[in-house]
Parts: C-alpha cells; sequence; structure tokens
C-alpha cells in the first residue's frame, strides 16, 4: 500500500493483594470521582461471539467505531491509514491468534528510504486523541548512542508518537526515545512550553528486546495560546508521563492528527547490520472512550491490557466483539470503561465464559 507521505514492572506482591482486596470491595459502584459503573456481562459470549457490557453513566462515544484499527491479519494494511511509511506485512505472531504483524529493518545504511516504521490517519481535530500500539525489538536492534553526525546515530534519535499541525505554524507535538541520553522526551515545535525535555531516563532496559510492548497516549490540545493541554502516557500499563498543562497551540489556530504512531528514525549512519521492529494492534481513535480488558481489578495496576472492539455504545450497554489478544483462558482479567473525559471505570471481573477459548 502506497500513499503520500503527510509530512513534507511487576508489581509488588502485597500492593497488588491490596488492590484486588480494593477492586472487589467497589465492584459494583462507581471509582472515586468516576460516574460510569459496570453491573453486569452477557455470559457464554466469547468465541466468535458479541458480548454485552450493562451498566449506567458510560456516556458517548461520538463514533463507534475507532478513527483506524489495525490486527493486520488481513495480510495487508488496512483502509484508515493515509499512511504507512516503509512497514512491510511479517509473520510474527503478538499471541496465539495472531499470524501477522508489521515490520520494518531499520539498518542505517538502508537511509531515509528505510527509516520510517509508522502509521497515520485522521484530519485535524479539536477533540481528544488516544493511540495505543504494540511493538517488539529483535535481538538484532541496536539502539544508536551517539548525537549526530559522532558516528553512531542510526537509532539514536526515534520519534515514536507526532501529533502533526497543517497550520503554517507547524507547532507539531512529538515524543522521542534518544539513544544518546537513554531518556524520553516531549517536544514541541516552535512553542516553549511546560512539560517539555526528558521526563524518563533508562528506557532502553524497559523495552526489552524480544518481548512484545505496549504504548498507550492520551492527547488533547491545549487552547490557542493557553497552558491546558494534555499528554498521557503509559508502557505495558505503567503511567511514566503525565501532563496537563501544555501549550501546544499559541501562534497558530490548527489542530492536529496523529502522523507518526510507530518508530521513525530521525537520523542514519553507514551501518549494515540488520536492526528489526515489529509492530501489531495499531489502534487510533478521536475519543479517549474506550473497553478493556487488564490484568488487575484496578486499572492503574494492570501490566497488560488489551482493547476491545465496540460495535454499539449507548449510555447503559455496550455491545463488543471479543478480542483476547495475548490473554490466555486460564488467565483472570477485568473489563474497564473508560469514558469521554478520561475517566476510568472500576474493574469487573470477566466470567469464566468469556476468556479465551482453549487451545
Amino acid at each position: 500500500m502506497t500513499t503520500p507521505d503527510p509530512m513534507t514492572t511487576p508489581r509488588p506482591a502485597a500492593l497488588l493483594l491490596c488492590a484486588v482486596a480494593l477492586g472487589l470491595s467497589i465492584l459494583g459502584a462507581a471509582a472515586p470521582g468516576r460516574s460510569q459503573v459496570i453491573t453486569g456481562v452477557s455470559p457464554s459470549l466469547w468465541a466468535d461471539t458479541p458480548f454485552e457490557l450493562f451498566g449506567s453513566a458510560f456516556g458517548v462515544k461520538p463514533s463507534v467505531a475507532p478513527t483506524a484499527r489495525d490486527d493486520l491479519e488481513s495480510g495487508d494494511f488496512g483502509p484508515d491509514w493515509s499512511y504507512t511509511g516503509d512497514l512491510r506485512i511479517g509473520a510474527r505472531s503478538r499471541h496465539p491468534g495472531s499470524a501477522r504483524c508489521a515490520t520494518l529493518n531499520m539498518q542505517g545504511s538502508l537511509g531515509e528510504s528505510a527509516n520510517k516504521a509508522y502509521v497515520s490517519c485522521g484530519s485535524d481535530s479539536s477533540a481528544p486523541w488516544f493511540a495505543s500500539f504494540w511493538f517488539m525489538l529483535d535481538e538484532n536492534f541496536d539502539w544508536g548512542t551517539s548525537t549526530y553526525g559522532k558516528g553512531d546515530e542510526n537509532l539514536a534519535a526515534i520519534k515514536f508518537f507526532r501529533m502533526w499541525s497543517t497550520g503554517s505554524e507547524r507547532e507539531n507535538l512529538h515524543l522521542n526515545a534518544a539513544g544518546y541520553g537513554n531518556t524520553l522526551s516531549l517536544s514541541i515545535e516552535h512553542i516553549d512550553s511546560a512539560g517539555e525535555g526528558a521526563f524518563a531516563t533508562g528506557f532502553m532496559t524497559d523495552w526489552t528486546k524480544g518481548r512484545w510492548h505496549c504504548i498507550q497516549i492520551e492527547f488533547l490540545d491545549s487552547s490557542l495560546g493557553g497552558a491546558d493541554g494534555e499528554c498521557r502516557m503509559w508502557l505495558d500499563g505503567r503511567s511514566i508521563f503525565d501532563r496537563r498543562d501544555l501549550t501546544t497551540r499559541k501562534a497558530g489556530a490548527a489542530f492536529k492528527r496523529p502522523a507518526i504512531v510507530g518508530f521513525y528514525d530521525a537520523w542514519n549512519d553507514g551501518g549494515e547490520d540488520r536492526d528489526d521492529i515489529y509492530l501489531d494492534d495499531f489502534y487510533v481513535d478521536n475519543t479517549w472512550a474506550r473497553v478493556e480488558l487488564g490484568n488487575a481489578p484496578v486499572h492503574d495496576l494492570c501490566t497488560h491490557r488489551e482493547i476491545q472492539p465496540v460495535t454499539s455504545w449507548t449510555n447503559e450497554r455496550l455491545t463488543i466483539d471479543p478480542y483476547p489478544g495475548a490473554f490466555t483462558r486460564t488467565d483472570e482479567m477485568w473489563i474497564f470503561v473508560t469514558n469521554a473525559a478520561g475517566d476510568v471505570s472500576a474493574g469487573y471481573p470477566a466470567p469464566s465464559d468469556l476468556r479465551a477459548p482453549e487451545e
């Protein structure tokens, strides 16, 4: 698929036990500060049949279908992407129900022609954005450790999320992984905003090679000149960045759209060794409203979350096509509903018949 480039930790056991007790004690009641509550799940509807989620105050989801969702199982990229970079379809499996993924060899000598392991979608919008994707670095993947022009710059400056403004001011926001400093950082082009700079160190240890990881991001543009923009990031369910005081629009009124969801290698060198990356289960939506399965009764304590495709959304009933992802039949799972404001419900235990079918 060729389209124009749009851009000319495991929790301590005691803590988890406390969380389980807390989750069970608030089951059937809204979490503090949250309005929505799950009261029931229709039984015996896992295998290829939708299940229903009952409750109250789920609110409104402007469009039931997300802006784009793709598990790559069709053998090609879905129709909702405006750009798929240099990615191709690969055969690496994220879970037993998956046979395909997206992949790219990002070796330095391939230069600018093969540094775009990401997807783009959507149009400029003032509404919130949510993005989620899974990635795995091959054992042959080597982060660059030098600054530009110092000989080891390939994969030393990765943009893994970018909100792109089509206005002339180009007030773009991006999250970066810098191999030369082993840091994650936020940048907002042409704006001096609170929250910019490094927000995490030691990411190369957390982004373990040979293992699938999930990045999830919530974003909201600021008012014009205001310090009320928002950006939050989770890695494998762990919150590592949360700012709600960003200025993302200052000189221009244009809003943004997701231009990078994945990996963009900003620098290259003369390296000839392979640097393979695999990506799967892209999900992008122009709202924070969503349904997830998690492996703990409290959303913030989940280290594994799977987005669930919703086919019908009303204030008191949701219809969902089950997507167990990497969960297995013996795993304990909880269901979470996030509303359009980003509030997350208390976890509701997924009945055993909502678990993945036996192999």
